[in-house]
């Protein structure tokens, strides 16, 4: 999903003039503004006192709504009141990265246990302050093959409505060095999912169900100590035509666009479909499988082996074989 590299330190005063000169550059007739490091609300990655500056800062442009995220376990009340104060009458809209509403999915291939209660507890939190949220979903959980990791999504999308959800933002997973999906990948056991599945995605769900949903990085960003991952299996035209097409259906809802998108035939689209028909060994045992590779490169071979029992039996203590199987789409 999103970047990592290699920063420097900073201090609180490097990030208030970063945020002063970025929003200065805003031209006027910009409505909406992503403006936020990965955790807004957790004041242990934005102090308490930058985070009421940066808003403050915001209140003063022409603005209308300001775009933050934040963990789940760090929306509370009074924070999200204070912002919308220092707002002044702003819109606020919180993103949540919950990855995937299948807490199987969340806690087995994201590694991101967390309860449904909890995410329930956030949305609440934040549309009775008055203020907008956002369920950030990952396309491509690790484990899941190609017809499950869209199943996975077409299924988040709808709870996520249910739920209380104002919006939906779908971002699709990269191969990234020094991450446990590379180690998977170097394996044979991950492969990086096709812009194509974002079509299925489309096709599964109803068209009223399109319109409070939204694509994100669908094409690697380079940015200063960005590392580079493994390439999808697109070619790179094709890859750019897909990515723009989606993005303008998502601004647009135009079904003549997504006419275009589900129309298109090409060799890149037929691997796609390939994958997407392609049986597989039961869950569980990818799961298994992926872990033990996980283990091996991780913790080295010899602990792998003295700890597979273990492993096998933590998986099954945190999800058995039969509720894994209930609360995955086959």
């Amino acid at each position: 999903m999103c970047n990592f590299g290699f920063p420097g330190q900073v201090t609180d005063d490097d990030i208030l003039n970063a945020a002063r000169k970025s929003l200065s550059l805003v031209p006027s007739d910009v409505p909406i503004l992503w403006i936020s490091p990965f955790n807004f609300f957790d004041s242990t990655e934005i102090s308490i006192p930058v985070a009421e500056e940066i808003l403050t800062m915001v209140a003063a442009t022409d603005i209308e709504t300001m775009v933050c995220e934040t963990h789940i376990l760090t929306v509370e009340p009074a924070r999200i009141a204070r912002a919308l104060e220092l707002l002044g009458g702003k819109n606020l809209t919180i993103q949540i990265g919950v990855e995937s509403m299948n807490e199987a999915t969340r806690t087995l291939s994201i590694n991101k246990p967390c309860s449904d209660a909890a995410i329930e507890r956030a949305v609440s939190i934040t549309r009775v302050a008055g203020a907008e949220v956002t369920a950030n979903l990952l396309f491509g959980a690790p484990f899941l093959n190609a017809r499950e990791q869209v199943d996975d999504v077409v299924t988040s999308v709808r709870k996520a409505y249910s739920m209380g959800f104002d919006w939906v933002t779908v971002f699709p997973c990269f191969v990234k060095p020094f991450t446990l999906i590379e180690k998977l990948y170097e394996d044979g056991l991950y492969e990086p999912p096709m812009l194509w599945g974002l079509v299925d995605i489309l096709m599964c769900l109803r068209s009223d169900e399109h319109r409070r949903l939204n694509f994100a990085w669908l094409l690697f960003k380079d940015h200063p100590g960005a590392m580079r991952g493994a390439k999808r299996s697109h070619d790179a035209d094709t890859e750019v035509w897909l990515a723009d097409t989606l993005m303008r259906y998502a601004l647009s809802k135009d079904p003549s666009i997504l006419a275009e998108l589900t129309q298109h035939r090409s060799a890149c689209r037929e691997i796609w479909d390939q994958r997407m028909a392609a049986s597989s060994p039961p869950f569980a045992e990818r799961l298994s499988r992926g872990y033990r590779t996980i283990a091996e490169k991780s913790l080295g071979v010899d602990w792998a082996r003295a700890n597979a029992g273990g492993i096998e039996h933590a998986l099954q203590t945190l999800f058995p074989a039969q509720e894994v199987a209930r609360n995955r789409i086959d």
